[in-house]
């Protein structure tokens, strides 16, 4: 996973994810259950084995403050899933 900021954040804030549940199906899934900092670099989340379906993902942000200018502000979450 990685962050593609799409306008200027105020300096400090900073966005988290985790998976809240296994989802369902055959196999295996670990790690990923206690947040991890996303940042622009590519990183691992979760990995697992086998078909896994539905596996929800929370999204926390931090460092956002009264000071932060009002107007619209934008960021993406990309997720790759590897198959080997």
């Amino acid at each position: 996973m990685r962050l593609d900021l799409g306008s200027s954040w105020q300096e400090g804030v900073k966005f988290y994810v985790k998976r809240t549940e296994d989802g369902s199906g055959g196999g295996t899934i670990t790690n990923g259950s206690s947040y991890v900092e996303v940042t622009t670099f590519d990183a691992e989340f979760f990995n697992g084995s086998g078909d896994r379906l539905g596996v929800p993902i929370q999204y926390r942000l931090s460092g956002i403050s009264i000071s932060m200018p009002p107007g619209m502000y934008s960021a993406m979450v990309v997720f790759t899933v590897v198959d080997i």
